[in-house]
């Protein structure tokens, strides 16, 4: 009789088991997607799209502890479905099935959110780099340079030819 009540014992421990690491995993699952749903936007200015990213990369380095959760989810899912019928068993199967693929959205959803980040970045710094160049070009121009008066369309034309010619020659 008692070794019967210890096996019972164990069975309920081997569920409380399963069920806290079902729930530590689909917690933590959950948590770091919606963290990285609040870093993802790629819009505004670099230093606020560039402080997303380094959020976005934190939050990578945490994938490792989730990967502990979801491993210690399987492993006492595969202790606790020997304690059940076929029905239990298909019960902890797809609470398992349901991490793996929580899991698996989550690190695509991470690497979607670095790779727009990231590329946000570039366009920036692209960005950045041709306003630049722009900048200089304007200060050194010196069809630019020149205060017009004009008043009307036909002396403007003659103006903007000038400074077509110069831009032409300039980017040889």
């Amino acid at each position: 009789m008692q070794e019967a009540v210890e096996r019972c014992e164990q069975k309920v421990n081997n569920y409380v088991a399963y069920d806290t690491s079902l729930y530590a995993a689909r917690d933590f699952i959950h948590a770091l997607s919606d963290k990285i749903a609040a870093n993802s936007d790629t819009t505004g200015d670099l230093p606020l799209i560039s402080a997303r990213l380094q959020h976005i990369t934190e939050l990578a380095s945490m994938l490792p502890q989730g990967r502990v959760k979801v491993e210690a989810c399987i492993s006492t899912a595969a202790v606790v479905s020997g304690d059940f019928d076929s029905s239990g068993q298909q019960s902890v199967l797809a609470g398992v099935d349901d991490i793996q693929k929580l899991w698996h959205q989550l690190e695509e959803h991470l690497t979607d959110a670095k790779k727009s980040l990231t590329d946000a970045v570039k366009q920036w710094n692209t960005y950045e780099a041709h306003r630049d160049a722009v900048d200089e070009w304007l200060r050194n121009e010196k069809c630019v340079k020149k205060e017009v008066m004009v008043s009307d369309v036909d002396e403007i034309r003659p103006l903007i030819k000038s400074c077509q010619v110069q831009l032409h020659v300039a980017a040889q």
